[in-house]
């Protein structure tokens, strides 16, 4: 219980709530889980922060926790704190979404790159959007040579290995009611 009051001690800050919204929590069987009861805005929100929680943890390829995450294990990881499974890989997680085109990537959507080894085609990367506002998209993803951190889209880099941007089809317990 002590966990659970520290942990919405630091979320329900996060949260700017206009024209009356409202955030209901209910803990589930895992101690680290919530359900949320909320709109959508609430859940970019709420997933934003809590990928906040992780950064400068390290790159680790195959990894999925605090000790390392490659690109797919820290979406997957963030998004299953909110009861949403995805594949761990960033190929599969193309195939979770609706693909969405850049001037209505909202906070929450996820960001996916081409692969950049000559030797593999298609995908090999993916991110979360923290922030989409006037044409720019910044996004927060494990990069292997610094681990969780934020970038802009508008980078050269990115720029060029940007693949397309999806939105994730939300299960209904986690629509607005």
């Amino acid at each position: 219980m002590k966990q659970l009051v520290l942990f919405l001690l630091f979320l329900v800050p996060a949260f700017a709530f206009a024209g009356g919204d409202t955030l209901s929590l209910k803990t589930i069987s895992s101690r680290d889980s919530l359900v949320l009861n909320h709109s959508i805005d609430s859940l970019e929100n709420a997933i934003v922060s809590y990928s906040a929680t992780f950064l400068k943890s390290p790159y680790r390829y195959g990894g999925h926790s605090r000790k390392g995450f490659d690109c797919s294990g820290f979406v997957s990881t963030v998004y299953k704190n909110f009861g949403i499974t995805l594949p761990h890989s960033s190929k599969g997680m193309y195939t979770t979404g609706q693909p969405i085109e850049l001037q209505d990537v909202r906070k929450g959507d996820l960001l996916l790159f081409k692969n950049t080894n000559h030797r593999r085609k298609g995908i090999g990367h993916v991110a979360i959007v923290t922030e989409a506002r006037d044409g720019n998209i910044v996004f927060i993803h494990s990069a292997t040579h610094l681990g969780v951190r934020y970038d802009n889209l508008s980078a050269p880099y990115y720029t060029k290995h940007y693949y397309q941007a999806i939105r994730l089809v939300l299960p209904d317990s986690l629509k607005v009611k």
